[in-house]
C-alpha cells in the first residue's frame, strides 16, 4: 500500500513541478505549492490525475527529443536565456 501511496504522490508532484514550471515567472514557492497541490489531488482523484500527469511529462520529453534532433536544443537555450533575464533575489545581509 506504501509504495502505491508513494507513487500517486510522485506522479503528482511531477504533474504539479511541470504545470508550475511552464510560467517561468512564479517564485520557487509557487513552484513548491502547486507540485504538493498536484500531489494531493493525485493521491485523491488517483486515475485521472495519474493519467493527466504521466501525459503531460511524457509529451514534455517528446517535445524535448524533437527539438534535440531537429533543431540542437534551441528550444532549451531559449529556456536557459529566459531563466537568466529572471530578476536576482534580494540579499539578506
Amino acid at each position: 500500500v506504501l509504495v502505491h501511496c508513494v507513487g500517486l504522490l510522485l506522479t503528482g508532484l511531477l504533474l504539479g513541478l511541470t504545470l508550475g514550471a511552464r510560467a517561468l515567472l512564479v517564485p520557487a514557492g509557487g513552484l513548491v505549492g502547486l507540485a504538493l497541490l498536484g500531489s494531493l489531488l493525485t493521491l485523491w482523484w488517483p486515475r485521472p490525475f495519474t493519467v493527466l500527469g504521466t501525459a503531460l511529462l511524457g509529451s514534455a520529453v517528446l517535445v524535448a527529443c524533437v527539438d534535440y534532433f531537429l533543431e540542437g536544443l534551441a528550444l532549451g537555450s531559449q529556456l536557459g536565456q529566459r531563466l537568466q533575464t529572471l530578476p536576482a533575489l534580494p540579499s539578506h545581509c
